[in-house]
């Protein structure tokens, strides 16, 4: 399974006419494991990097290296691959225009797991971010492209504070050859009637 996260405002080439490049932050949570956004059990740039010393340990095994391709290899995965990680941080780790990637190998059939995008950045700038959900190789959803782009994103916080996207949730299923698919299910607000996208400001509750 990999969730990645794009935006039209982060990366050098995106800060002309943003004041500077906008920090979005991927984020991707276990239901039934991690309690809320910003815990030590929450998959982002401080817990999930290879090269972080606390490993967010979610109970998978980890895979062979080999696993770990692509820009987040640079991380100090010497001997094994982490489950899950992220391969990149956008802002500290790349000077180029390329998304973040929560990569996870090998889930159970039935876990679950919620994706957020939170607006780091310490100032306000909008920004509108695109997640896209992949299963088994295959891209399964696109979130938060035109025409339906998430508006009023501008809020920074650093972090635990700032606007916050609460994206989907995610069930994964696994068949008895170790084939990966899921379920996509787009979270709107509390107790909206007409959709639209759970965006919080200052709030990390899950």
């Amino acid at each position: 399974m990999r969730v990645e996260l794009c935006g039209d405002a982060t990366g050098p080439t995106a800060a002309t006419g943003f004041g500077g490049t906008v920090d979005l932050d991927l984020h991707l949570a276990r239901r039934g494991t991690t309690p809320e956004w910003f815990d030590d059990l929450d998959c982002d740039y401080s817990t999930c990097k290879a090269n972080r010393y606390s490993r967010l340990d979610w109970g998978y095994a980890d895979t062979s290296l080999s696993k770990c391709t692509g820009p987040g290899a640079r991380g100090d995965a010497a001997d094994s691959c982490p489950n899950p990680r992220l391969d990149i941080d956008n802002i500290s780790d790349s000077d180029e225009c390329v998304p973040e990637n929560v990569n996870l190998d090998n889930p159970n059939d039935g876990d679950q797991f919620r994706v957020m995008v939170h607006h780091y950045t310490s100032t306000t700038r909008t920004a509108h971010p695109l997640v896209n959900v992949y299963c088994g190789g295959e891209l399964r959803a696109t979130y938060g492209s035109a025409p339906d782009l998430v508006d009023g994103f501008d809020e920074g916080g650093s972090r635990n504070g700032g606007d916050m996207w609460r994206v989907a949730d995610i069930v994964t299923h696994v068949d008895g050859s170790g084939a990966t698919d899921c379920t996509l299910t787009p979270l709107s607000p509390p107790g909206s009637t007409t959709g639209g996208h759970w965006v919080t400001t200052d709030d990390s509750s899950f």
